[in-house]
């Protein structure tokens, strides 16, 4: 009966444990991108979303990365990229010159600076997120085409 309950008292400490974690993680997320739904976000997403608030980089380098993941979850909540707003997406010159070269090494004829924020970030979501370059490549074409 002892062993019964110690092993019950255990569970309930480790869920309690991760749903701290879990909640703590939201929060920070939360607060690189106000507009994610967390729930919509695979447990791929969320690891990767993690190693980026917790790397090295400027808040709003974290901000467009994650945000990028999000897009490429499609876990952003509906109405929520605002067209041009700094608040929401901002590239320094530096990333924008590692943008626009990467986006030609996928698709030679884009031109980055015809494109609204919310292409940026989906292809920033295609070009820096997992899977193959031809894969990449086929998504970036896609993205650009929708655009």
């Amino acid at each position: 009966m002892k062993h019964l309950m110690l092993a019950t008292a255990l569970t309930a400490a480790t869920i309690s444990g991760a749903a701290f974690a879990q909640e703590a993680l939201e929060n920070q997320i939360e607060t690189f991108a106000p507009n994610i739904n967390y729930e919509a976000l695979s447990e791929d997403a969320r690891l990767q979303i993690a190693n980026v608030i917790n790397g090295s980089g400027s808040f709003s380098e974290k901000q467009s990365t994650v945000t990028a993941l999000a897009l490429q979850e499609n876990a952003m909540e509906e109405g929520s990229m605002m067209e041009d707003n700094p608040y929401v997406f901002y590239m320094s010159d530096e990333q924008y010159t590692t943008f626009a070269n990467d986006l030609k090494g996928f698709e030679p004829s884009a031109d980055p600076a015809n494109l609204s924020n919310d292409t940026r970030l989906r292809l920033m979501a295609a070009m820096y997120g997992s899977g193959s370059h031809s894969d990449k490549a086929s998504l970036v074409k896609s993205i650009l085409l929708d655009s």
